[in-house]
Order: structure tokens, then C-alpha cells, then sequence
């Protein structure tokens, strides 16, 4: 793997979530999240694009909420068709028009031309290309002057102190129908490199009556260290796949879930549970396999007590003396007790030098079921 950028990728400079019930999604954000709220979007913008937006940020993470103002409006459009979920990814680049002649070389489709917005100390060069994720967009910026000042956004004071646990954002994950021509264009249109790859079905699938399984493949940018997982359903049991299951709920392709870094997932799940924020449970047997996963992957000393991450239902895996703590968030349908929220979720992780993806987890979960059940 090499160490250069192909796109020049400095990092995530934001995504954008577009919702329909605003007010709510902010609330989310800032009082269980810990985020805080540091532009809104101004009268130009608004009439611009008939929405009205806000960005919310935490060290290295920042969100662009979105939501409708009219039905004539992009945000509109984008909730006619899709559950609120991700509808725009900005990768901050070195130089933009390095940038969009790789874009152009590697075959592109640009979505516009390169765009200008300017304020009064900042510039923000940007060009947006279409994806094979469903309706899914990449933008690439290069900024001139102050980053913190956005153009056509007012600066919001913080109600308050900037009280979050994350990091940065440690990888996406993209649920498709089929994973090839999505790695693809990640390879030949963004420049990615192959970071890792596994398929697997549940033990269930040999009897033929049942199962679920599917197959990931990691793409990422070395420079940068941006990671994206893409999912596809796996023969047998397709559509019983939970990927499957997720294309259904968002009425189409698109980003799963974002995952959160974090330097210690005990004490940051201890925090957000106080703060109300509900995680999925995993079944007590789980736990009681633990130790026997723990030697057999030989991942070795643990610096967690297993009794802590019982607790807290934090998920572990590993293999070759290092490993990662994983939880994941009820999805927006579950945390808001509404169908129509849709299936994206947020997971948080914590790696203690296991550069995988929690993979074991998937069958460790199964197998934990499966005892459970003959246990009651």
C-alpha cells in the first residue's frame, strides 16, 4: 500500500444528513451527542437552495443537517426518494484542479462545473460528482483563507462547551445490491486502494431453511486514511440479508452507518446512556464465550474488564495481540420510534491496534443467539 493521494485528499471536511424533522435531529446532535452548532445557514443560501441548514461540529467531525423549507427544493426531492440519511460527502483536497484533472482522466461524472462561493474571509473551490450509490455525492473542496469561515453560513456562539467523546470519523459504510461497481468506482474514479475484504454467512445457511450472510470489501485513501466499507447481500438467504433488509428500508443504496473513534468506549457509552442514547443488546451468552474468542483469535491480554464490557454490551474482536471495542446505536427508526426515520445508525469504536472491522463479531453473535435460545 502506497502512502501518496491520488485526489490529493486531506481528509472529511463534512457530510451532509438531510432529515425532515429538523428541530429534532438538532437536538439529537447537541444534547446527546455532545455536539455543538457553529453555522446556520444564511438568507442567500436558503433562497438558493430552498432548505435551511446547520453545521455541527466536534474536533475533527463536522455534520451538515439539511432539511426543506419547499417541496421545490433539493432536500425535497432527496426525501420524496430516500429515508433521511447522507446525501453528500465533502473530501477537503490539496489542490482542485489537480484534482479534476484526475477526476476527468479517471472518468467522472461531474454533477456541475467548478463552483465559487466567497465570504469575507474565506474561499470554498468545489466541484461534485455522482456516484453508483443511488443518489449518494461527492464533493471535492479546496478551501483559501479561514476554515472556520463558511461561505454563506452566519458563525453561531455554542450554547454551551463542546462535550463529545469522538474523535474523528473512522470509516463509512455503504450498503449496495452488489459490490462491484462500487469498489470500482472508489478504485478507478477516486484513486482508493483495497484495505480488506471478507464474506460470510451465519452457520444457519447450511440447512438450507435459513441464514443471512454478506460480503465487504474496505476501500480507503492512504494519505489520508479515509476508509469506506461497502456491503453486499450474500447468496443464499439474499434478501434475508440485513443488507438486503437496509436497501429496502432506505428505498435504495446508500450509507449504513458512520463510525465514531473514540479513546475510551466504556466510559463514553457510560456517558451517553445517561444522556438517553439507546444501543442495540447483545445476549448474555455472548459474554460467556468471550474468554474462549479472546484464545482462540489470540488477541492476549485485554486491558477492558470483561465484566465492564458485559455491562455495557460493548462488542470486542481481534486476532494476533491486538484488538477493537465496537457498540452500535439503535438506528433512527428504533431511537425515534418511527418507520420513516430509516435504517442509518452510527457505531463507535475503539481500537486498541486491530486495524479489521469487527467481522468475528457477526458469527460470535449468531452462535450467542443460538445459545440463548437453547438455554431458555
Amino acid at each position: 500500500m502506497g502512502n501518496e493521494s491520488a485526489l490529493g485528499l486531506i481528509g472529511t471536511f463534512s457530510f451532509e444528513f438531510v432529515v425532515d424533522f429538523f428541530d429534532r435531529s438538532r437536538e439529537f446532535y447537541i444534547d446527546k451527542m455532545g455536539f455543538v452548532e457553529t453555522h446556520r445557514s444564511g438568507p442567500e443560501w436558503e433562497r438558493k437552495f430552498n432548505s435551511k441548514a446547520l453545521y455541527l461540529k466536534t474536533r475533527n467531525i463536522r455534520i451538515l443537517l439539511t432539511t426543506p423549507k419547499t417541496g421545490h427544493s433539493y432536500t425535497a426531492e432527496y426525501l420524496k426518494i430516500l429515508a433521511p440519511g447522507v446525501s453528500r460527502v465533502t473530501y477537503q483536497v490539496e489542490n482542485l484542479d489537480r484534482a479534476i484533472a484526475y477526476l476527468r482522466e479517471h472518468d467522472a461524472t461531474f454533477i456541475h462545473p467548478e463552483k465559487v462561493l466567497r465570504s469575507k474571509n474565506n474561499a470554498h473551490r468545489f466541484v461534485a460528482i455522482a456516484s453508483p450509490i443511488g443518489f449518494l455525492e461527492y464533493v471535492f473542496l479546496e478551501i483559501e483563507g479561514d476554515p472556520e469561515d463558511i461561505p454563506l453560513f452566519e458563525r453561531t456562539e455554542p450554547a454551551f462547551k463542546e462535550d463529545s467523546p469522538f474523535l474523528h470519523i473512522d470509516h463509512m459504510t455503504v450498503n449496495a445490491r452488489t459490490i462491484y461497481p462500487v469498489w470500482n468506482f472508489f478504485a478507478h474514479v477516486m484513486g482508493m486502494e483495497k484495505f480488506w475484504r471478507v464474506a460470510f454467512h451465519t452457520p444457519d445457511h447450511k440447512s438450507g431453511q435459513k441464514g443471512s450472510g454478506l460480503s465487504s470489501q474496505v476501500m480507503w485513501d492512504p494519505r489520508s486514511r479515509i476508509k469506506i466499507a461497502v456491503n453486499e447481500p450474500l447468496y443464499p438467504h439474499f434478501n434475508e440479508s440485513q443488507i438486503q433488509t437496509f436497501f429496502v428500508k432506505n428505498h435504495g443504496a446508500g450509507i449504513q452507518h458512520v463510525a465514531l473513534a473514540v479513546d475510551d468506549l466504556i466510559e463514553t457509552v457510560r456517558s451517553l446512556r445517561a444522556r438517553g442514547i439507546q444501543f442495540l443488546d447483545t445476549p448474555d451468552a455472548y459474554y460467556d464465550l468471550l474468554p474462549e474468542r479472546i484464545e482462540e483469535q489470540g488477541i492476549g491480554t485485554v486491558r477492558e474488564n470483561l465484566d465492564d464490557l458485559r455491562k455495557e454490551r460493548i462488542l470486542l474482536d481481534g486476532k494476533d495481540g491486538a484488538y477493537l471495542l465496537q457498540i452500535f446505536l439503535k438506528d433512527a427508526s428504533l431511537l425515534y420510534h418511527e418507520s420513516a426515520a430509516g435504517p442509518f445508525f452510527y457505531e463507535i469504536i475503539q481500537r486498541r491496534g486491530h486495524n479489521g472491522f469487527g467481522e468475528n463479531n457477526f458469527r460470535a453473535l449468531f452462535e450467542a443467539i443460538e445459545l440463548q435460545e437453547a438455554r431458555s
